[in-house]
């Protein structure tokens, strides 16, 4: 997610080589909604959308802990 000036935004999407997506937050409207006071900040969400973790310490095993659980 990205919030502030769009075109800079693309240019280092571009020259980081960044290949997952990134939405313009036009308005800060989500970084709002969520509370995000600093980036990055990383939401881990389930299969149904709930929000699960918040900047977990072990993203690998957050991510495996919610994959087992859809077994």
């Amino acid at each position: 997610m990205h919030c502030d000036d769009w075109a800079k935004g693309q240019e280092a999407i571009a020259s980081e080589k960044i290949e997952y997506p990134v939405a313009n937050d036009d308005g800060e409207k989500t970084q709002k909604a969520y509370e995000i006071t600093g980036y990055p900040t990383v939401y881990v969400i389930d299969k149904k959308g709930i929000i699960r973790h918040v900047d977990p310490p072990d993203m690998e095993e957050a991510v495996k802990a919610l994959l087992a659980e859809s077994g």
